[in-house]
Protein backbone atom coordinates (compact mmCIF):
# COMPACT_ATOMS: atom_id res chain seq x y z
CA UNK A 1 0.00 0.00 0.00
CA UNK A 2 1.73 3.63 -1.17
CA UNK A 3 2.19 6.03 1.98
CA UNK A 4 -0.55 8.90 1.93
CA UNK A 5 2.24 10.92 1.55
CA UNK A 6 3.87 9.42 -1.68
CA UNK A 7 -0.38 10.95 -3.55
CA UNK A 8 -0.41 14.41 -2.03
CA UNK A 9 0.97 16.37 -4.39
CA UNK A 10 4.85 18.20 -3.97
CA UNK A 11 5.21 20.75 -6.61
CA UNK A 12 8.54 21.77 -4.81
CA UNK A 13 7.26 24.80 -2.59
CA UNK A 14 5.00 26.10 -4.91
CA UNK A 15 2.04 27.21 -2.41
CA UNK A 16 1.89 28.95 0.95
CA UNK A 17 -0.59 30.95 3.66
CA UNK A 18 -1.20 34.12 4.26
CA UNK A 19 -2.98 34.90 7.36
CA UNK A 20 -4.98 38.29 7.60
CA UNK A 21 -6.85 39.74 10.00
CA UNK A 22 -9.77 40.15 7.77
CA UNK A 23 -12.98 39.05 7.89
CA UNK A 24 -14.39 36.55 4.92
CA UNK A 25 -16.88 39.32 3.41
CA UNK A 26 -13.58 41.72 3.51
CA UNK A 27 -10.84 39.16 1.78
CA UNK A 28 -13.08 37.92 -0.95
CA UNK A 29 -12.41 40.90 -3.34
CA UNK A 30 -9.21 40.68 -3.29
CA UNK A 31 -8.52 36.61 -3.72
CA UNK A 32 -7.58 36.18 -7.38
CA UNK A 33 -8.33 33.11 -9.25
CA UNK A 34 -5.40 30.86 -7.83
CA UNK A 35 -6.49 31.92 -4.28
CA UNK A 36 -8.99 30.17 -1.78
CA UNK A 37 -9.74 30.80 1.57
CA UNK A 38 -8.45 28.02 3.47
CA UNK A 39 -9.48 28.66 6.57
CA UNK A 40 -11.73 31.16 8.73
CA UNK A 41 -9.65 31.47 12.19
CA UNK A 42 -11.89 34.15 13.79
CA UNK A 43 -14.64 36.70 12.60
CA UNK A 44 -12.32 39.01 11.60
CA UNK A 45 -9.53 36.83 10.65
CA UNK A 46 -8.87 34.33 7.78
CA UNK A 47 -6.49 32.23 6.38
CA UNK A 48 -5.77 32.53 2.27
CA UNK A 49 -4.24 29.62 0.97
CA UNK A 50 -2.80 28.87 -2.94
CA UNK A 51 0.01 29.97 -4.90
CA UNK A 52 3.32 32.02 -4.23
CA UNK A 53 2.66 34.22 -7.08
CA UNK A 54 -1.48 34.25 -6.49
CA UNK A 55 -0.01 35.08 -2.93
CA UNK A 56 2.38 37.85 -4.00
CA UNK A 57 -0.46 39.41 -6.19
CA UNK A 58 -2.48 39.94 -2.93
CA UNK A 59 0.27 40.88 -0.62
CA UNK A 60 0.87 43.72 -2.85
CA UNK A 61 -2.52 44.52 -2.94
CA UNK A 62 -3.09 44.07 1.50
CA UNK A 63 0.07 46.44 1.50
CA UNK A 64 -1.46 49.11 -0.94
CA UNK A 65 -4.52 49.42 1.23
CA UNK A 66 -2.35 49.46 4.58
CA UNK A 67 -3.70 45.88 5.59
CA UNK A 68 -2.17 43.43 7.75
CA UNK A 69 -0.78 39.60 6.93
CA UNK A 70 1.66 37.77 7.50
CA UNK A 71 3.08 34.72 4.95
CA UNK A 72 3.15 31.42 6.66
CA UNK A 73 4.95 28.45 4.55
CA UNK A 74 3.79 25.18 4.42
CA UNK A 75 4.91 21.85 2.81
CA UNK A 76 1.48 21.04 1.09
CA UNK A 77 -1.43 22.82 -0.47
CA UNK A 78 -3.96 21.66 2.52
CA UNK A 79 -7.27 23.69 2.39
CA UNK A 80 -6.66 24.96 -1.40
CA UNK A 81 -8.00 24.02 -4.33
CA UNK A 82 -4.60 22.22 -5.36
CA UNK A 83 -5.57 19.18 -3.40
CA UNK A 84 -8.28 18.31 -6.03
CA UNK A 85 -6.02 16.28 -8.12
CA UNK A 86 -5.57 13.90 -5.98
CA UNK A 87 -8.53 13.64 -4.43
CA UNK A 88 -9.99 10.00 -5.97
CA UNK A 89 -6.79 8.79 -5.20
CA UNK A 90 -6.39 9.72 -1.70
CA UNK A 91 -10.24 9.04 -1.16
CA UNK A 92 -9.42 5.07 -2.50
CA UNK A 93 -6.14 5.01 -0.48
CA UNK A 94 -8.27 6.01 3.26
CA UNK A 95 -10.73 3.20 2.09
CA UNK A 96 -8.36 0.67 2.93
CA UNK A 97 -7.07 2.44 6.17
CA UNK A 98 -8.17 0.65 9.24
CA UNK A 99 -8.96 2.80 12.00
CA UNK A 100 -8.88 1.94 16.05
CA UNK A 101 -9.66 3.81 19.27
CA UNK A 102 -6.48 4.67 20.84
CA UNK A 103 -4.95 2.56 23.21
Amino acid sequence: MRAATEIIPTFGRAWDFDATLLSEEDIRPFLGENLDIGTIAAPNSCIVSGCIQGLEALEKKLLEKEMVFIRMPVNHAFHSRMMEPIGEEFKKFMENVSFKPPE
